[in-house]
């Protein structure tokens, strides 16, 4: 059927056939393939699923006042300017575990170090962050024009890329604790 004076497009549905080579059966699905048929097993699936949810997004929210909030007879017990300080982010020789874990929660690395002096913790907080290393080649793009010149159509190819990143872990603040103080903050600077 011609719209507007335009021929059939070759590329619509049933320009071409779908049948499969005589020599090639059908493809089957795996024997245990999931196979979903739109309609859902149980009712309970919609609730749990957001329940677990929900329990993920919160449990990834470790802010300074959730962190004052859980060691509270901590934090209530400092004076104003040590509770300014750790809301900075910023620590002080002689400060507690729980004082270094208000001010910059869980730390991405904990290694533990027992000498005749005592025990010497380390913490490591990281920075996390991602390098351009460039773009790669990834395929094509087709894309069809009606030439009415040679009244056909043309197929034209555009190569497509994909930029590439690559994952970077910087070293950003060690804390070491002898018999549970900090007795040295060692930083990056920028």
């Amino acid at each position: 059927m011609q719209v507007g004076g335009l021929p059939p497009n070759p590329l619509q549905a049933g320009h071409f056939t779908t049948a499969p080579p005589k020599n090639r059966p059908l493809a089957k699905p795996a024997r245990h393939a999931p196979v979903y048929d739109g309609i859902m097993k149980s009712p309970l699936q919609v609730p749990v699923l957001l329940a677990v949810t929900a329990a993920l997004l919160l449990a990834g929210c470790s802010t300074f006042e959730s962190r004052s909030k859980e060691k509270a007879a901590v934090f209530n017990s400092l004076d104003t300017s040590t509770q300014q300080r750790l809301k900075k982010g910023e620590l002080s020789i002689g400060d507690t575990a729980d004082l270094v874990y208000i001010a910059l929660g869980n730390p991405d690395e904990r290694t533990a170090r027992t000498t005749p002096d005592g025990e010497t913790m380390t913490w490591v907080y990281n920075v996390y962050w991602q390098e351009y290393a460039g773009s790669v080649p990834s395929g094509y793009r087709r894309f069809v024009v009606y030439d009415k010149a040679s009244k056909r159509y043309i197929v034209y190819y555009e190569p497509v890329r994909t930029d590439i990143y690559q994952q970077r872990v910087d070293e950003r603040i060690r804390v070491e604790m002898k018999n549970g103080r900090v007795s040295a903050v060692e930083e990056t600077k920028t």
